[in-house]
């Protein structure tokens, strides 16, 4: 089949409509094929034109796509997550009251099917995540409320176990900073705490994740510049880095996070904007290259791109370039797995922009764009590298492959299981019987000690019978 969505403006006129029936054939499919999933808002009409998600298939060595189909009634989608065996598909439902939704995936044909739609508990949800033990879902309302949700045997979401309400002095700006106001929960590389950025409060939260509860208990807070209006966090592959953009402030924040204990530090601050922009303005979405040296931001106002180099020692960040998005407010940005090409869905344009992405500038070329209404959230789904588990268990590791570029070929490397069928696990290096971590429960997950490099393999050991649930084998780059 053609790639018809390029450049061409008719394209989902008569394609997006089709129902979740037309997704491609799997006879169509090569092996683990990779979609990339773009959610669209649906109300209020006429002003947002979007039909729900919609699904395509792509080539990842030519950034070349392929319409698979839509499913149209996912209300208001605006944020999108993938469970880690990759079978199940979670939304949030950007209304009042919030919604969040689970979709059963078909790997083969990238095919959604509804299993069930919950109270977000709280007003237009805005973002949501999975644990990487693939146990939760956690959910950040922007009505002033967080909540996770326990994911059931089948992939969909059982009821609460806990929500939380932000509380606390607000910010300096009464029209945007009136009230808390959540916009991101992610966890740290090992599922033990959840970080939530709250635009109205100035703030960064650590919860620790109960794994075994589904509790959340406050840990440690950070204090962000007053008036800066944080929105969005993405972790450096290293995991030890972490970047923060700003919606209010036009501002991109280097953080450390201290794994250790649990904590965060503010690093440094640039602006997004050039010294001579004019206008209103607004920041949306931050992204780090999979090789770690670049960070990406978008400018709501100004409809661009704003590109930076980071410095691996230290976390610092260098400005490089501001690039147009090739549309209107580029709410939401996504690059591809392999660090290829990035994708910027222009929100009032009702187009998603491709670029492909220069591995050793960090600079961006566009390729081509896509018709889509409202395009809201953008969601990749591949086969991820290394992970060997036995059916039932549950594998994740953190940002496989990993480049690194000090001369040591040397990691530290982040993994997380879910195995219901033990009692208690032990992971080992190299060999079922090789030096252990240690004995952890069932769910959990750990950073590996010491430095790791190419083809190191952890074990994941039934404690009690040294059965192997699963292995985890690292892919270290040197070069991209």
């Amino acid at each position: 089949m053609e790639n018809p969505g390029w450049n061409r403006r008719n394209f989902l006129k008569t394609s997006a409509a089709a129902a979740c029936s037309a997704f491609l054939p799997a006879s169509a499919q090569s092996p683990s094929p990779v979609f990339v999933y773009f959610g669209a808002y649906t109300d209020p009409k006429p002003a947002r034109k979007g039909d729900g998600i919609y699904g395509f298939r792509i080539e990842p060595a030519t950034g070349a796509v392929e319409f698979a189909g839509s499913f149209a009634s996912a209300v208001n989608p605006t944020c999108l997550a993938l469970h880690p065996n990759r079978r199940a598909l979670y939304v949030v439902n950007e209304t009042s009251p919030g919604a969040v939704s689970a979709f059963a995936v078909d790997p083969l044909t990238g095919a959604l099917t509804h299993m069930i739609t919950r109270p977000s508990m709280g007003d237009r949800p805005v973002h949501l995540s999975v644990d990487p033990t693939g146990r939760f879902v956690l959910v950040a309302n922007d009505g002033g409320s967080i909540a996770i949700f326990p994911v059931l045997s089948d992939g969909s979401l059982g009821e609460a176990t806990d929500s939380i309400v932000h509380q606390g002095a607000t910010g300096p700006n009464k029209q945007r900073q009136d009230a808390p106001h959540p916009q991101q929960i992610q966890t740290d590389p090992t599922g033990r705490y959840a970080l939530v950025t709250d635009l109205g409060l100035d703030k960064i939260f650590v919860y620790q994740i109960n794994l075994a509860s589904g509790a959340l208990r406050l840990h440690s807070q950070l204090d962000t510049e007053p008036g800066s209006g944080p929105k969005r966090i993405a972790y450096h592959p290293l995991g030890r880095w972490m970047y923060r953009i700003n919606e209010l402030a036009n501002t991109m924040t280097a953080v450390e996070w201290i794994a250790a204990t649990g904590e965060l530090r503010n690093i440094q601050s640039l602006s997004t904007l050039p010294a001579s922009f004019q206008g209103e303005n607004g920041t949306g979405q931050v992204q780090v290259a999979p090789y770690g040296q670049f960070v990406y931001g978008t400018n709501l106002g100004d409809d661009s791109i704003a590109l930076f180099n980071m410095d691996a020692g230290t976390g610092e960040l260098t400005f490089l370039a501001r690039e147009s998005s090739n549309g209107e407010v580029p709410a939401y940005l996504a690059i591809d797995p392999t660090g290829s090409f990035l994708f910027a869905a222009n929100r009032d344009s009702d187009n998603v922009a491709q670029f492909a992405m220069n591995p050793k500038n960090g600079r961006i070329t566009p390729t081509g764009a896509l018709d889509i209404g409202s395009p809201a959230s953008i969601l990749f789904s591949a086969e991820p590298v290394g992970l060997a588990p036995k059916p039932g268990v549950t594998l994740s590791v953190f940002n496989n492959p990993t480049y690194i570029f000090d001369g040591t070929g040397q990691v530290r490397s982040s993994i997380a299981w879910n195995a219901p069928q033990a009692t208690e696990v032990e992971v080992r290096v190299n060999s079922p019987t090789g030096p252990s971590l240690g004995k952890f429960p069932n769910a959990a997950g750990v950073t590996a000690d010491k430095w790791v490099t190419n083809g190191t393999v952890f074990y994941i050991q039934d404690a009690a019978s040294n059965e192997t649930l699963g292995t985890v084998t690292i892919d270290v780059r040197t070069t991209v």
